[in-house]
């Protein structure tokens, strides 16, 4: 075979596994923008969410109980056990309820993960932190990474494919604790209490700001 034959040949070879490749993508591959804008429409389509969880962290410890979420800026984990403690958010504030020793103890919702998640309009995109996406095995991940700050860590909320609804979340703090919360079972759209965002008698004043 001459030169130029050879070199045809090599040209042929290299479009057909160009052509490979490019079958080879899934052909519902999605976009990172268009991932991030499909959990952000999820998001706003939802009034409300009850759900068993399962929170599992890297230092060990290990809890379950029941997620409210009430669109777009009420949340509660109750946490099963003796010690009855609770995560109310409400009013901009996230409250930890250590009902146990009648204590309650509160942080500003923009200094935690749950900070993009628990707004009116959800935007998981912003200057202030970086998001990433990915794909696999059914999973769609939406990860927010903040650098600095009183919120430093990140956030990646786990979606179940098909169908799409949130399954999963994963805060890593700033010295590198995981904790993954799995929500099972979830219903949607019920009517909620108001008491369930309210805050305990045994609370100081300004616990309720």
């Amino acid at each position: 075979m001459t030169n130029y034959g050879l070199l045809l040949m090599r040209k042929i070879l290299v479009m057909f596994a160009l052509l490979g490749m490019a079958l080879s993508v899934p052909a519902n591959a999605q976009s990172s923008t268009e991932i991030i804008a499909k959990a952000e429409r999820w998001f706003e389509k939802i009034s409300t969410i009850r759900a068993e969880f399962i929170q599992v962290s890297s230092d060990g410890s290990a809890a379950s109980g029941t997620l409210y979420l009430r669109r777009p800026t009420q949340m509660r984990l109750q946490y099963e056990g003796d010690a009855k403690l609770a995560l109310i958010v409400s009013g901009g504030w996230l409250h930890v309820d250590e009902g146990a020793k009648k204590q309650v103890n509160s942080y500003p919702i923009g200094s935690t993960p749950f900070a993009p998640m628990l707004q009116k309009d959800i935007q998981l995109r912003s200057p202030n932190f970086t998001t990433t996406t990915a794909v696999k095995q059914g999973v769609v991940s939406v990860t927010l990474t903040q650098e600095t700050g009183q919120a430093a860590g990140s956030l990646t909320l786990e979606f179940s494919e098909k169908p799409f609804m949130l399954r999963r979340w994963i805060i890593e703090d700033a010295v590198g604790v995981t904790t993954k919360v799995t929500l099972q079972n979830p219903v949607y759209g019920e009517d909620f209490n108001n008491f369930l965002f309210g805050l305990p008698p045994y609370s100081s004043p300004s616990d309720n700001n």
